[in-house]
Parts: C-alpha cells; structure tokens; sequence
C-alpha cells in the first residue's frame, strides 16, 4: 500500500501541519480507485474503494457489501495528523488557523 507519508516526504513539519489543518478545515480532496492491494483487501467485504487525499496524503477505505453499502471504513492517516484525546480543535478553530495563510497566498499570487 502507499505509505500516506509519500507525498509530505519533501514537507517541513510547519508545511505539513498547514496542509493537515487545510484539510480539517474544509475537509479532504479525494481521489477514488477500486483496489485490489492484498494490505486493504482482506475478502470479508465485495469491494473495497481506496480515497488518497492529494492535500494532506491521508487514506480513506471503504469496504463495500454485495448491495453496495458501505460496510465497513477506516482512515489511515500520515505521521503528526492525529491529536490526543480531547485536544482536537474545532472546524471553526482549523478555518480560524488557515485563512490568514490563504489570503497571503492570494495576495502574493
């Protein structure tokens, strides 16, 4: 399976957690794929969707029943994306930390 680290690779950890908070913010840009990777793919389900996020490299897998119901999900999430316990800011809070960044952004062009 893609490590969901691939994409940050390259990321200073300020880089990293801009793009995390983006996407706690708005919520996640995905891209689909029906996988047949063996890691995801264990058989108890008929189909399994694979999302990789292109902001934050966060993973998303559903696994799909024989009437296309989503039966079961997890989310595999790059190293430094999770909070403890209780400590996780609001969606408010994530906007309030990333909108100063966007319109520096678009000010600079």
């Amino acid at each position: 399976m893609t490590d969901t680290n691939d994409a940050l690779a390259n990321l200073t950890r300020i880089q990293r957690r801009e793009r995390f908070d983006t996407c706690r913010a708005f919520g996640h840009s995905w891209s689909v794929q029906l996988t047949n990777d063996p890691e995801i793919n264990n058989l108890v389900w008929k189909n399994y969707l694979r999302f990789d996020c292109s902001v934050c490299g966060a993973i998303r897998v559903d696994g799909l029943d024989a009437y296309n119901e989503v039966g079961q999900r997890r989310y595999i999430t790059p190293d430094g994306y999770s909070y403890a316990k209780g400590e996780t800011p609001t969606r408010a809070q994530f906007r309030g930390r990333v909108l100063p960044r966007l319109r520096r952004e678009a000010r600079n062009g």
